[in-house]
C-alpha cells in the first residue's frame, strides 16, 4: 500500500489533522528556531541570580508556585527536541560507532573550546578587572585555570569557579557558590541520553517501537514516583538519587517516542493550543510534571511545523553556542556592573553578546568539526532495522546544513 503523499511545510494545508510523518519535514521545519529561543530563555533566567535583579530569582519561579524556572522549562524543551531529532538520527548512522562519533562532534569539540576560552581568554579578563594586571592568573594554586579545564574535560562539571573571582558580584552575594559556566551541568546528562540510545540500538530493542514506549512510561513513573517520595529511588539504584536523571530521560524518550510514532501522532492547530494552555495552567496551578511535559513536547513538535520560520539557522545553529557561553559573558557583564542599568540593559546586551559568541562558535569550531562526521571508522557497518525506519519520515543527519548542502540523504541533529 502506497503512503500518504509527504507535504513541504510551505505548501501543507491544514483542512483536517494529519500524522506527523506526513507533515513534518526534515529539511524545513522551525526547531532550530525552537532551540535558539530555549537558549535565549536559559539566558534571561540566569539574568535574574548573575545580576541580583527580583532577589536573585526568576520571576517564573514565584509563577509556577516552585514547580520550574524559565530556564527549567528551556532545558527541558531542549531534551525533548533531542530525543526527537537524535532518534530520528540513529536510523541513518551506519552503525554504533558512526552514532556516537556523530554524537561526540556536536557536543565535546565545543565544549572544550568553550573550556579553554573561558579559561585563558575571559578569567584573566575578569582577574585584571579584579587585581588591576595579569600577574598570578597563570600560577594560582587553587582553582587555577589548568585545573578547570582538566576537571571538566569530560563534560561533568567539578570546578566551577576560576582563582576565587566573581565573589564581589551580585551573584557571589545570592548565596550560589561563585561559577563561571552554570550551563554546562547539563551536557552529561544529555551525552547520557545519547549513550543509552545507543545502547538499546546495540542490543535491537530500538528495532520496537512499543519498547521505547514501554521505557517512556517508565521513566515518567519513576519521575512522578519523586513527588511522593524521593528517597525510594536511590535505595532502589544509587544513581536514581539524582532526580535530574528521571527528568530528562523522560523528556529525551518522549521526543524519541513522537519519533517512532510519528506515524500516528495526529498534527493538529486544536490539539496544539490546546497542548499550550494545558501546559500554561499546569505550571501554575499545579501538574507541571503530570500534564505540563507530554504538553510541551507536543506544543514543541507543532510549532516546529506551524511556524514560519524555516529559514533562521541560514546564519548557523546559534543555539549550542548561546547556551554554552552565555552564563561567563552574563557574569562578566556583572562583574563590570552593567547591571546597574537595570534588567532589560542587562539582558538585551547578554542576549547579543551571546549571539556573537555563538557565530563564533559555530563558525570556527562546530561547523568544521561537523565536518568530519562521515571519516571513515574502523568498525563493520551495522544493518538498518526495517520495522521502524518507515515510521519516521524524512531524516537529517547531525550537525549539516541541509539548505547549503544536497544530500541524497536528507540528516539533521538536535542539541
Amino acid at each position: 500500500m502506497q503512503s500518504a503523499p509527504r507535504l513541504t511545510v510551505a505548501d501543507q494545508r491544514w483542512v483536517t489533522s494529519r500524522v506527523l510523518s506526513d507533515v513534518f519535514s526534515g529539511r524545513s521545519n522551525s526547531l532550530g528556531f525552537l532551540r535558539w529561543v530555549f537558549a535565549t530563555l536559559v539566558v534571561v533566567d540566569h539574568s535574574f541570580p548573575i545580576g541580583g535583579f527580583n532577589g536573585g530569582v526568576d520571576p517564573t519561579w514565584k509563577w509556577s508556585r516552585s514547580q520550574d524556572s524559565l530556564g527549567g522549562i528551556a532545558v527541558g524543551g531542549f531534551f525533548v527536541v533531542s530525543g526527537f531529532l537524535v532518534t530520528r538520527s540513529w536510523f541513518t548512522s551506519r552503525g554504533t560507532l558512526r552514532f556516537l562519533w556523530r554524537r561526540f562532534l556536536r557536543i565535546f569539540p565545543g565544549f572544550w573550546v568553550c573550556l579553554i576560552v573561558t579559561a585563558f581568554l575571559l578569567a584573566p579578563i575578569a582577574w585584571r578587572h579584579e587585581r588591576g594586571g595579569l600577574t598570578g592568573v597563570y600560577s594560582v594554586g587553587q582553582d587555577s585555570v589548568w585545573h578547570y579545564i582538566s576537571a571538566n574535560f569530560w563534560l561533568t562539571m567539578h570546578q566551577y569557579n576560576i582563582a576565587g573571582l566573581f565573589t564581589h558580584t551580585p551573584y557571589g552575594r545570592t548565596g550560589y557558590p561563585a561559577a563561571w559556566d552554570g550551563s554546562l551541568w547539563t551536557l552529561i546528562y544529555e551525552f547520557k541520553c545519547y549513550l543509552f540510545l545507543a545502547v538499546l540500538g546495540l542490543v535491537g530493542l530500538l528495532r520496537y517501537r512499543r519498547v521505547v514506549l514501554g521505557l517512556t512510561a517508565a521513566s515518567y513513573a519513576l519521575m512522578l514516583s519523586w513527588l511522593i517520595d524521593p528517597a525510594w529511588a536511590s535505595k532502589l539504584l544509587p544513581m536514581l538519587s539524582d532526580v535530574y536523571v528521571a527528568r530528562f530521560l523522560f523528556l529525551f524518550l518522549l521526543g524519541s517516542t513522537i519519533a517512532f510514532y510519528a506515524d500516528s501522532l495526529l498534527i493538529d492547530d486544536r490539539i496544539g493550543i490546546l497542548a499550550v494552555l494545558l501546559g500554561l495552567y499546569s505550571l501554575h496551578h499545579g501538574g507541571w510534571l503530570l500534564i505540563g511535559y507530554p504538553c510541551l513536547a507536543y506544543a514543541i513538535v507543532w510549532l516546529a511545523i506551524r511556524l514560519p520560520l524555516q529559514g533562521f539557522e541560514r546564519i548557523g545553529d546559534l543555539s549550542y553556542g548561546t547556551y554554552i557561553y552565555a552564563f561567563p559573558l552574563q557574569m562578566l557583564l556583572a562583574e563590570y556592573g552593567l547591571q546597574r542599568h537595570g534588567p532589560a540593559i542587562f539582558v538585551l546586551a547578554s542576549i547579543a553578546l551571546a549571539g556573537v559568541a555563538a557565530l563564533l562558535s559555530w563558525h570556527l569550531v562546530e561547523k568544521h568539526a561537523l565536518r568530519l562526521k562521515n571519516a571513515r571508522l574502523s568498525l563493520p557497518r551495522r544493518r538498518r532495522p526495517e520495522p521502524v525506519e518507515h515510521l519516521l519520515g524524512e531524516l537529517d543527519d547531525p550537525g549539516q546544513d541541509t539548505r547549503q548542502t544536497p544530500d541524497p540523504v536528507p540528516h539533521k541533529l538536535g542539541v
